[in-house]
């Protein structure tokens, strides 16, 4: 870690790398596939207020599943947004972050880049996180159009 924090990079150490992998995998699937429905557009994704509250909706849906059957989600950060700030105003925050740097430079070219191989895992390993029908919203978002 002293390698990181040396060069400017913060860290923290995790105790469950399980339940963040699922959390991150819960996120990133569901933010991939908006992004999807948006043409692979942040542009489009963040000025299409519906779409992002379907997104930040199938987040939640994702979380209380993983909750639900004992995976603790984590980071605490991502959690509250994510499960404790009502929806309309978790889906602004996120329009702001995604058209920053988080969105233009780490997600949206890692989702295009990855779309047929890493989400196309992460979605799979989810399946047997979250079977289908366990979380509604989540499927609606991420496999209205399973391959």
């Amino acid at each position: 870690m002293q390698v990181f924090s040396d060069a400017g990079c913060s860290t923290s150490v995790v105790e469950d790398m399980d339940g963040w992998l699922a959390t991150h995998a819960v996120f990133i699937v569901a933010v991939c596939a908006a992004l999807e429905r948006a043409g692979n557009s942040i542009e489009r994704l963040t000025g299409n207020r519906e779409t992002m509250r379907t997104m930040v909706r199938a987040v939640r849906d994702g979380f209380t599943a993983l909750a639900n059957r004992g995976v603790a989600v984590a980071p605490s950060g991502l959690r509250f947004i994510l499960t404790e700030v009502p929806v309309p105003a978790a889906a602004l925050y996120w329009r702001w972050a995604l058209r920053g740097p988080v969105g233009t430079v780490a997600i949206a070219p890692h989702a295009r880049a990855t779309r047929d191989t890493e989400i196309v895992a992460l979605r799979a390993d989810l399946a047997s996180l979250i079977p289908p029908g366990i979380a509604r919203e989540f499927d609606r978002l991420v496999r209205a159009d399973d391959r």
